[in-house]
């Protein structure tokens, strides 16, 4: 800690390194500076700059620090083997169709890894450690602590069942649309925008449902392609591009993002969906 905050100069930047929070950093020194009856650091306007007795202790761990890295170097022929628990939150359609396929290539990379998907239909506080990773369809307010990379565009088109589409003429077409609370959403404003003033026969509060009323042949719904596609018996009405797109992003939170089991899910998460779903280029 006493090396990397000498180097960095600033809890954030130490922590970001060591792969730890900032407050981790601050309390190991303070316990460090009491231990040896002594400040090691100047604290001014955020910074810190290493008092004199810090100099002369930064002289004699340097080395040792040295002497374990080459230690680690030592072993570098060792499969590192991570291990410990990462937990996962996305919504349900998104952890059924998007996320479980990529945990399956996270098992088979780092099978020690202990995985936890929360499924949750509201946003958990990453800053509050409910969950170290999210797959979300909207990216971090600018001013947070998160980190969100755009790693997929999921398309939507019109679906229906075989078996309702088949014979039926455009305009005896009916909709599986949104309840109230949900009439802001892009999707079911599209929606609304395709229906022009088609009937809406049944309103679902929920993606899952939505897709398997339309399999039961309730009407058509607007479903991502990458959903729809895992069922055969689904058939696009829609013509032409998509009716509209919604971004994917992988989000984690600044503190955590380099501790190794998680960074090691992050990239496997993220090398998975894209495979899945391709940005646009």
């Amino acid at each position: 800690m006493l090396i990397e905050l000498a180097r960095q100069g600033s809890l954030s930047a130490a922590a970001r390194v060591l792969g730890v929070t900032h407050a981790t950093v601050s309390r190991r020194i303070a316990n460090l500076e009491r231990d040896l009856a002594q400040p090691l650091f100047v604290r001014e306007g955020g910074r810190y700059t290493l008092t004199e007795a810090g100099k002369r202790i930064l002289t004699i761990v340097e080395p040792m620090s040295a002497s374990a890295e080459g230690v680690l170097r030592a072993a570098a022929g060792f499969e590192a083997r991570l291990t410990g628990p990462v937990r996962i939150t996305a919504t349900e359609a998104v952890a059924t169709y998007i996320v479980l396929p990529a945990l399956k290539a996270i098992r088979l990379r780092y099978p020690d890894l202990d995985l936890v998907l929360n499924i949750s239909q509201i946003n958990l506080n990453l800053a509050r450690s409910d969950a170290d990773i999210a797959v979300r369809l909207s990216k971090p307010e600018p001013d947070s602590d998160l980190i969100g990379t755009k790693i997929a565009e999921m398309a939507y088109h019109l679906y229906g069942s075989r078996s309702y589409v088949d014979g039926r003429k455009p305009e005896l077409f009916e909709f599986i649309g949104y309840q109230r609370e949900y009439a802001d959403w892009p999707e079911a404003k599209a929606l609304d925008s395709l229906a022009g003033g088609g009937r809406t026969a049944l309103k679902v509060n929920h993606l899952g449902n939505r897709i398997e009323a339309a399999r039961l042949g309730l009407g058509l719904a607007l479903i991502p392609s990458l959903m729809a596609e895992a069922w055969p018996d689904l058939v696009r009405v829609s013509r032409g591009g998509p009716v509209m797109s919604r971004d994917v992003y992988v989000i984690v939170h600044s503190d955590v993002r380099d501790v190794p089991r998680i960074k090691a899910c992050y990239d496997v998460l993220t090398e998975s969906i894209v495979k899945r779903a391709p940005l646009k280029s």
